[in-house]
Order: structure tokens, then C-alpha cells, then sequence
């Protein structure tokens, strides 16, 4: 597994790190060598993505490309305005002795920032500031405010670590490090970046360029497998579109999760099989084994998110040659709060306004009456107030924010860090990806966006016979109908393509002996189509009130109050969660006080088990 670079400052020097020492006030950590050239070195990168075309995952790669500006003294401008991906340069001016984390303009990749007296540190990866924080003998405390926004809306964000010291800098946002301390900067033209004046026409034609080029360059990468997510919705199949369109389709087999007589793999097959697409087994995700007891597998992953999310990568999984392509950030071409939030007609829009609308009374009440008590409620509605002042300090309109919050928040805390997170063991990227596509977005109204206009233009401009196989649900609006005449199909002759030659695999199961559900019977799966959820999360529902109320039990009722409305959480712990929402509650609480309560213990979800 990669850690990922950071940059430590001190105003005294710091013997427990002395091995990290570059310069003044400056310390480095970093898994790969400097490159200098002149009056500019490459520090460290972490990530990939794509810059001039090609695609860029360690530093020698980046200083190919990025040379021509180290020379002309303008690589921070390049970077913001030229690198796609989730990814994070760091650089440093020779002649000023003043160092640079760069982070992708869009801020896939999350850089946080650490502070307590006189030490600062710049990373974008919280494992790393666990371990300089324990060499350094320095406070990290875990938030339970970020942990329960995990339970309210599924990604964190608008607290923004997962640790109290720890904050992390907004999309457009760069740091600069000089002897005195930590400067955060916006980037060149963020003035603008909402309010374009690049024509709706030619935005869409950058959007389809750029969206094209990242698959061209991800198909050009060096790596025994490249595989890309396929399923019956839109985001991936316009990730297969551009493949088409580049001519780079056979460079890749398509991989889709599920049983294949689902409805959602017939339609993916049949997408494939309309433009001559290979088919894959192959995840891209491989492992030698995996935690097979329902807490241990979501302990393992909040340890190896450093408690951001309890998706993604987990015990277990290995670092591989694969490069993954992702149909992420589809969804900044569309809108997602906005949906829910509808027009403002000239209202201004709250906190508590969003996220009652968004969450439901029983997550977000600010009258104390749903699960979380009114103190924490309020405290949860300024700090999405907060991010709604910084939207309209870039000038976004009213209307416009629940889909910046969108962009600023979710997409970064959840669809970004997932790609962040698996970048330490393979090359995921996400090639929708495109500046320019998320500019056009904000120039559309949101009907428009709701309606998902800019993404049928671009599949339409890429690869049109894609838009005659069904999807899995309905993805166009009026507005696609009234400008294209379009139709969405609804029937379609299931054709299979052909499949490589990969394997399932099967790794090892592991139980970690955190918490073991029982498997879901014919009645918990009928339950869980009744109420739309999970048969998995009905069966083991018991065993996880009881888990979730043991750790209740630890706190006083004085400490329960300040979070919870105590009426709601006896209720919750101390009888059968039978609704869609109080049952996904429970567990997201679950997978939180596993991380908060965690100590020492870790190491045994961590380590790879020994051989027998």
C-alpha cells in the first residue's frame, strides 16, 4: 500500500524526523526521489491523471511533462489549468525557497491541512499525518462530528476531517509554504470559473475533447490490466463512448458487478456488445483475502480511509499493475441536491433549509424532535451555511448552490475520495473528469442540469449508436426531448460479447471477529424489497442495535444528550429498526463508533494473516 507525500513545517527543528529534513523550516516525506531542475524541483506527486495528453502517475512522469513550464517559471498555472485526475503536485522554487502542494483544480484529491502549536503539516493522505503525529508525539484527535455526518448524509465534508486537528482546503485551492507559515491561495481564474465567458457551444466541444483525451491517454498508460466499469446507467457508458469514439475500445475490458441475469448486466452486455466492447471477470480490485464478518469488513475499511468512509479499499487488497477507469463525476454534469432542492424563486437558501430537504426530519431536525439533538443539528446547519457563503463568494446564483455543494462536498468526500483512496494500491481514474464540462453545467439552468442535457450531447457527439440501448432507468429530461427529438428505448435484444480470459477470483475469507450477522433468509430478502433495502442489513440488523448500543451504553446521558435526542435513540437501540432509513442509520452509526471506539486493536484487521 502507497503513502501518499506531505510537506511538514516547524518553526524548531524536529529531531524525531531529522531523516525527513530538506531545508529552513521545511521537512518532506515522500516514497520517491526530487527531481531538480534549475530553479524548480519536483518534490513528490501522488495520484494520476492526465497532463498534455499523456497520463501521469509518479514524479518523473509529471516532470516530463510539466518541464516546459519549470523553464518559462509558470508550472502552477500549468497544473491547475491543464492536469485532470485526482491528483496533488508538489514543488518547490529553488531561488525563493518557497514550496507548493498543488492540488487537482477540482480538488479530487483532498488536501488537509494539519496545525497545532508551531507544526504544520500538508498531505493528502491522513495515514500519513497518523504516523508523523505518533513520531512526533503530537495531539490527532478523531471527531465524532465528522463520524455522525457520515450517518446523516453518507460522506462527511462539511466537517472537514475526520480528525479535529485536521482541516482541508476547498476545490480551486492551492497552498504555498514559505519560511513564515502556510498560505492558502485560489488559483488563477477561479473568479471566473462558475460564471465562464467561454460560449455554451465551445465549452461543450472542450468538455467532449477533454473527457476523449483522458481515455486516450489512461489507453496509452503501461499496465497489465486495463479494465473500466460498465453498468445499464449513463456514466459508464459515456466512459465506453469516448473509448469508441478514440478508436482505443479493444485496449480495455469492461467489467460489470453483478449476477448476470440481472436487468442492469443484460443492458450493460448489450452497450458493450453495440460497439464490439470485451467483457471481464476481473474487478481490478484484487486482494489475498478479505474480512468476511460484516464489522470487521467495516472496520477495516474507516482504518485504511483513516475514518473518511466506510467504502472503498479494506484488508487485503494489494497493490496491482492495473489501470481502472470509473464513470465518476458524470454527476457534476447533472444535478443532484438540486433536484431535491428545486427553485428558490428568489429565496435564500439555509442550512437548515437543505438539509431538512435533503435528509428527512428523522436525520436533519433542527427542532431536536428526529435522532440528532438540536445543539448538534445547529451546529451541522452553520457549517453548511458557512459552505454556502464560500459559493457565493465565487458568484454563483442562488439557485446554483445545492449543486456547488454538490461539487465542494459530496463529490469530493465520496466519488473523489473512493478514487483517492484505491489510488494507493492500483491507477483508478475517472476520465468524465473535465473542467470544462462542470463550467458548462453552471452556465445551463437547472432544469437543464436536471434534465441531464450535457450528457446527451456528449454522447450523442461522441457516439451516438450508444443512445438506442436502453438504460436502467429513465436519464433524459423534457429538455433533451424538445432540442433532439429523443426517445429513450425501452426494449432491446440481449446480445453477449465476448468475455477475456480472466477468472473470478476468490480470495481468502478472514474473520476478524469484530461483529458476524447471519445470512439473510427468504424472508429478510422479501422484507428488504418491501422497504427498499438490503437483505444483508435486515438479517444482521439485531446483532447490529446491539453492537451500536453497547457503545450508547458507555456514555452518560448527559453525553448522549448534546448529540442525540434520547428519545429517538433508546428507540433506535432498544427496538427493531423496521424502515429503509432507521435500519441504514444504525449501520452508519455502527461503522462510526467502530472507527471512534477503536485503540489498538487495529493492527490485527490491518495485517495480512499469516500463511498456513
Amino acid at each position: 500500500m502507497k503513502n501518499f507525500p506531505a510537506i511538514i513545517w516547524s518553526k524548531n527543528r524536529l529531531d524525531q524526523i531529522d531523516d525527513l529534513y530538506l531545508s529552513g523550516n521545511y521537512y518532506f516525506y515522500s516514497e520517491s526521489n526530487i527531481i531538480q531542475n534549475g530553479n524548480w524541483s519536483i518534490l513528490g506527486f501522488q495520484g494520476n491523471g492526465t497532463l498534455n495528453g499523456k497520463f501521469i502517475k509518479s514524479n518523473a512522469e509529471l516532470f516530463e511533462q510539466i518541464l516546459p513550464a519549470l523553464d518559462s517559471g509558470a508550472p502552477i498555472n500549468t497544473f491547475s489549468g491543464s492536469f485532470r485526475g485526482a491528483g496533488i503536485a508538489y514543488l518547490k522554487n529553488n531561488s525563493s525557497d518557497t514550496l507548493y502542494a498543488l492540488p487537482d483544480i477540482l480538488g479530487e484529491a483532498i488536501l488537509y491541512h494539519y496545525s497545532t502549536s508551531g507544526i504544520e503539516i500538508l498531505t493528502g493522505d491522513l495515514q500519513v499525518i497518523e504516523k508523523l503525529t505518533t513520531r512526533l508525539h503530537l495531539p490527532l484527535t478523531k471527531s465524532i462530528d465528522y463520524s455522525l455526518e457520515l450517518a446523516v448524509s453518507s460522506n462527511g465534508g462539511f466537517t472537514h476531517s475526520s480528525y479535529i486537528e485536521v482541516s482541508s482546503l476547498d476545490m480551486l485551492q492551492y497552498a504555498m509554504v514559505s519560511r513564515s507559515g502556510i498560505n492558502i491561495e485560489y488559483y488563477e481564474g477561479s473568479e471566473e470559473f462558475f460564471n465562464s465567458p467561454i460560449s455554451n457551444e465551445e465549452l461543450l466541444d472542450l468538455a467532449a475533447n477533454e473527457i476523449q483525451e483522458n481515455v486516450r491517454a489512461a489507453a496509452s498508460n503501461r499496465s497489465l490490466h486495463k479494465i473500466a466499469h460498465l453498468t445499464g446507467g449513463f456514466d459508464s457508458r459515456l466512459v465506453l463512448a469516448a473509448a469508441k469514439a478514440q478508436g482505443v475500445v479493444n485496449q480495455f475490458s469492461f467489467f460489470c458487478k453483478g449476477d448476470p441475469v440481472q436487468e442492469d448486466t443484460k443492458i450493460a452486455q448489450s452497450a458493450a456488445s453495440k460497439v464490439g466492447a470485451v467483457m471481464t471477470v476481473n474487478n481490478g480490485t484484487p486482494s489475498d483475502y478479505q474480512i468476511s464478518d460484516y464489522g470487521g469488513a467495516l472496520l477495516s475499511s474507516m482504518l485504511v480511509s483513516s475514518g473518511i468512509l466506510p467504502i472503498g479499499p479494506s484488508a487485503g487488497h494489494q497493490e496491482s499493475d492495473v489501470t481502472l477507469l470509473s464513470g465518476g463525476y458524470g454527476e457534476t454534469f447533472r444535478s443532484f441536491y438540486g433536484t431535491r432542492i428545486g427553485q428558490l424563486n428568489g429565496r435564500k437558501l439555509s442550512g437548515e433549509h437543505f438539509g431538512s430537504t435533503i435528509w428527512g426530519s428523522y436525520l436533519f431536525s433542527p427542532d431536536g424532535k428526529g435522532l440528532f439533538a438540536s445543539d448538534f443539528i445547529t451546529n451541522y446547519a452553520s457549517r453548511i451555511d458557512a459552505e454556502l457563503d464560500k459559493g457565493r463568494g465565487l458568484g454563483i446564483a442562488e439557485e446554483d448552490l445545492p449543486d456547488f455543494l454538490y461539487l465542494q462536498i459530496r463529490n469530493r468526500y465520496f466519488v473523489g475520495f473512493i478514487t483517492t483512496n484505491w489510488n494507493r494500491y492500483i491507477n483508478r481514474f475517472d476520465p468524465l473528469y473535465s473542467p470544462s464540462g462542470v463550467k458548462l453545467a453552471f452556465k445551463l439552468g437547472l432544469q437543464e442540469r436536471i434534465d441531464n442535457l450535457i450528457g446527451f450531447e456528449l454522447m450523442k457527439k461522441m457516439c451516438e449508436p450508444l443512445l438506442s440501448v436502453p438504460f436502467d432507468s429513465k436519464k433524459f429530461g423534457e429538455s433533451v426531448t424538445n432540442k433532439h427529438g429523443y426517445t429513450q428505448p425501452v426494449s432491446y435484444n440481449h446480445v453477449r460479447p465476448k468475455f477475456d480470459d480472466s477468472v473470478s477470483s476468490m480470495p481468502l475469507p478472514i474473520d476478524s471477529g469484530v461483529l458476524t450477522v447471519p445470512r439473510a433468509t427468504q424472508d429478510d430478502v422479501q422484507y428488504a424489497k418491501k422497504i427498499n433495502s438490503r437483505a444483508s442489513q435486515v438479517a444482521g440488523r439485531a446483532h447490529a442495535r446491539d453492537a451500536v448500543s453497547q457503545v450508547i451504553r458507555v456514555l452518560s446521558r448527559n453525553e448522549l444528550a448534546k448529540i442525540f435526542n434520547l428519545e429517538e435513540i433508546d428507540m433506535l437501540v432498544k427496538r427493531p429498526a423496521n424502515t429503509r432509513v432507521r435500519i441504514r442509520t444504525l449501520y452508519a452509526l455502527l461503522s462510526s463508533f467502530l472507527w471512534l471506539s477503536d485503540k489498538k486493536d487495529s493492527s490485527k484487521i490491518l495485517c495480512t494473516p499469516p500463511k498456513s
